[in-house]
Formats: C-alpha cells, sequence, structure tokens
C-alpha cells in the first residue's frame, strides 16, 4: 500500500509540475511581417496560435541594436498579450527604428509565461525571429562624418540622441538646411526628418515659430571654433598658472588651520566637516573648479542642475545641452551634476567617463519618461562632505585670479550665443567651454603631480547638515 501511495503522489505532483510548466509546442508563431524596416516609427504583425484549452499570457521581447558606426543605438522594450484557447491571433507590435547608420539586427522573442511580473527566463522562450537591415552612409553624408559630434556626458547615451540622425539635424540647421535638403544628406524622406523634429520640439531642443523651426540649444560648429579656440586654450594656460602658483599657499593655510585647531587632523574621517581639504585632486576638481567656480561662468552666480526635471538616464539638459563639432584637443570629459532632494544637497562630479545602471520605470517602445539610476561597483563614486563655511577660506585662496582669467572667454561665447538674446544658448556653449577647462587644468595638474586622483576619479560631496 505503501508503495502505490507512494506512485500516486509522483503522479500528481508530475500532473501538478506540467500543469504549471506548460508545454511550448501548445504555442506557435505563424508569421511575423514588419510594415517597414526603415527610421522611425514601425509596426509588426505577428501571428500566434495558441493549441491549447487554456488561456495563454505570451511576452514578446523585441530588441535592436546597431554595429558599424561611430553610434551604437540599442532597444528594448516588452508587450504582454492574452491568447485566447484554441485560437489563432495576429498582434501588432509598435516599434521605433533609431536612425542610425550601419548594420541593424532586430530580433523578437516570444516567452510563456504564468505571471507577468515574473522575471523572464530563456526556458520560458518557445520562439524567436532575427531580422535585419544595412543603412550605408550616403556620399553626400560622409563629409560631414569626418569631424563626429561632441555630446555631454550621458546625454550621448541617452535614447534621444544616442543614434546619429537627430544629432546631424541639429547641425543641419545650425547650417541652414532645408528639411528636404536634410532628408537628401541622410539618405532618408521627409516624413522621417519631420517626425525628429516633433521628438526635438517635444524637448524644448527646437521651438517653432511662423512655421520654422529655430535651434534653442548651443551648436559648436566649425564657424564657432575658430573664434573660441584661441580663447580656451589661454583660458586653459591662466587658470592652470593660477592653480599652480596657488597651491603652496593652500598647503600653509590647511597646516595653519590645524595648528589653531580649525580643522580636523583625521583626513579620512567623511564625518568631519573639512576633512575633504586634504583631499587636493576632489578639491580643484569638485569643490573649486565646479561647484564654486562654474556657478559664476556658466550661470552667473546661481546653483545649477544640468539635469532639472529629468536623470542622467533620460539626459534632458535644458539650459545647459550642447553639441559640438569634436576636437580632440579640447576634451570636455568632466562631470558636474547638482542635486538637492529629501537626502539633502548633494553634486556629483568626474574626470572620465562614468557607467550607469537605468533602470527604466515602465517599458514602452516610446522614449521612457523616468528611470531609476544608480552607480555600478565598478565606478561607485568616493563619498566626501563639505561645508561652505569651513571650506571658503582656503578655496578663496586656492581659487584666486582663476574666474578673473576666464573673463575674455566668457565675454567671446556671449558675443557669439547672445546674439539673438537666448541665455539659455550662452549657458550651454557656457558650460561646454567650462568643461573643456577642467578637464584641461586637471589633467595637466595631474601629469605634472601637484594633484592626485583618487579612486577611479568619481565623487560624490554631501553638504554637511547644520544642526
Amino acid at each position: 500500500m505503501i508503495g502505490k501511495f507512494k506512485y500516486l503522489a509522483i503522479v500528481i505532483a508530475g500532473i501538478i509540475f506540467c500543469s504549471s510548466h506548460p508545454s511550448a509546442a501548445d504555442l506557435k508563431v505563424e508569421d511575423i511581417s514588419v510594415s517597414s524596416l526603415a527610421w522611425g516609427d514601425q509596426t509588426a504583425k505577428i501571428k500566434m496560435t495558441n493549441l491549447s484549452y487554456d488561456y495563454k499570457t505570451v511576452v514578446v521581447k523585441t530588441d535592436i541594436s546597431f554595429d558599424g558606426s561611430e553610434a551604437s543605438p540599442r532597444r528594448s522594450f516588452k508587450n504582454i498579450f492574452l491568447i485566447d484557447p484554441i485560437f489563432a491571433a495576429t498582434v501588432s507590435e509598435p516599434i521605433e527604428i533609431p536612425g542610425n547608420f550601419g548594420n541593424m539586427k532586430l530580433k523578437f522573442t516570444f516567452y510563456d509565461v504564468v505571471d507577468t511580473l515574473d522575471q523572464l527566463y530563456d526556458s520560458q522562450i518557445f520562439s524567436s525571429k532575427e531580422l535585419s537591415n544595412s543603412f550605408p552612409v550616403p556620399e553626400s553624408m560622409k563629409p560631414y562624418l569626418q569631424s563626429p559630434l561632441a555630446l555631454p556626458m550621458f546625454v550621448d547615451k541617452s535614447q534621444l540622441f544616442d543614434s546619429q540622425a537627430p544629432r546631424y539635424y541639429l547641425l543641419f540647421l545650425k547650417l541652414g538646411k532645408k528639411p528636404e535638403e536634410m532628408a537628401g544628406i541622410l539618405g532618408t524622406d521627409l516624413k522621417y526628418i519631420n517626425f525628429m523634429a516633433d521628438k526635438l520640439a517635444a524637448r524644448n531642443y527646437i521651438k517653432r515659430s511662423g512655421g520654422e523651426n529655430l535651434l534653442n540649444i548651443a551648436i559648436i560648429d566649425n564657424s564657432a571654433l575658430i573664434k573660441l579656440r584661441p580663447k580656451i586654450l589661454e583660458t586653459i594656460e591662466k587658470v592652470y598658472d593660477a592653480l599652480k602658483n596657488n597651491l603652496p599657499g593652500y598647503d600653509s593655510t590647511i597646516t595653519s588651520l590645524v595648528s589653531q585647531g580649525k580643522l580636523t587632523r583625521d583626513r579620512d574621517n567623511i564625518m568631519e566637516p573639512g576633512s575633504v581639504l586634504y583631499h587636493k585632486q576632489p578639491v580643484v576638481l569638485g569643490l573649486l573648479l565646479w561647484n564654486k567656480l562654474s556657478h559664476q561662468f556658466v550661470n552667473d552666480g546661481p546653483v545649477y542642475n544640468i539635469f532639472a526635471n529629468s536623470d542622467p538616464c533620460r539626459a534632458d539638459m535644458g539650459d545647459y545641452m550642447y553639441l559640438a563639432v569634436a576636437q580632440n584637443d579640447l576634451p570636455d570629459k568632466s562631470f558636474y551634476y547638482d542635486l538637492m532632494d529629501v537626502d539633502g544637497e548633494r553634486f556629483y562630479t568626474s574626470i572620465g567617463e562614468i557607467s550607469l545602471d537605468c533602470e527604466p520605470v515602465g517599458e514602452s517602445y516610446k522614449e521612457v519618461a523616468k528611470y531609476y539610476w544608480n552607480f555600478p561597483e565598478t565606478d561607485f563614486p568616493i563619498i566626501f562632505s563639505f561645508d561652505d563655511a569651513i571650506d571658503a577660506g582656503p578655496l578663496s585662496i586656492l581659487g584666486k585670479g582663476c574666474l578673473e582669467s576666464a573673463e575674455s572667454l566668457k565675454d567671446a561665447i556671449n558675443s557669439i550665443y547672445l546674439d539673438g538674446g537666448n541665455l539659455r544658448l550662452a549657458r550651454g556653449a557656457r558650460y561646454w567651454c567650462w568643461n573643456i577647462v577642467v578637464s584641461s587644468v586637471v589633467d595637466r595638474l595631474e601629469k605634472d603631480g601637484l594633484i592626485k586622483k583618487e579612486g577611479r576619479g568619481i565623487y560624490t560631496f554631501q553638504k554637511s547638515q547644520e544642526e
């Protein structure tokens, strides 16, 4: 009897297991057709058959990737469909193909799931199909690709600007090209040009007036570079010289404050206000050049947030957005992001690229409106605290003459970008120029052994809370 009961229990368990993990043979993908494999909004028509007597929940995951060009946009999104028993359903899957040159792969993966909130596993896959298309660079476009376009850190990886066409649309607008000319150069149609214009207008990167599309961000093209380059190089030299000359006085000030008992001796206790002053590279990069001097140079005084009403993943920079013809001798590889929220005031800064983990809040083939973001373990920042009352004296000595050294550069920017009265354009150009100054000066100070990068050169500065 015991043996029979054991056997019955095994059979029942098997039945339960099978019903929880339905056979993939119950579902079939009969056909996939895409309206077009061209740039822009497209629709995939998918015919699926449910051969079982149960309702089936199917997740369709769509992945788009590019290779073979300066930009490598990627898209990944999913849709959920309920298929009736013994039924052949044709469902529509909206997709957007980024405007990018190179080789595109479009992959559909189908999952048979029980709970739509569950994580997707390979064991749930019952079908997949891959389509591809090639977007060769038109001859008319090749001269423009000789000088790649530089975008602010994180913006170049955002869903709006990780592909080439939107970047060059803005450059062509600056060069006075008409929509029909743009379409011809890019090798696309007028419909896609208008599609891009709508997206850029929705984010306020272009303005519309009297049927015209007008730029609403700073574009630093070759004509602007001719005027700005000498001033940028001159400012780098002057700011470097000022800091080099001020560093001995800064060191003696720190020593004096310690002897007077006005500054902690514990350089590594971030809970001690003022301990950051021992760390010269973070001080020069973060506290002085970005968190103090850039307020004046970029924003005429007030604190500014480059991602106000956005985040580093969506990367909507608003007033501080720029697009520049990239120059190897003018690196804009630094970063500054001031943030005030429930955790208090803090800012992030770096010298060099940063990786981020971006988790979209909601998934859609359209642009994601919000992300949860964080630093991966490999790029987690070193944390410092700062206190304006303690830091102000040493910073004033360290920064003596630096802002004055940049006055002629700021005047040159204003003469180009304030001509139309749009302060937004001037701020974007100032942010780009100041980023180059910061990147170049910090690099040179490091090479000369005057300051030393700590960790990966990625820092978080948390403002000390008043009691």
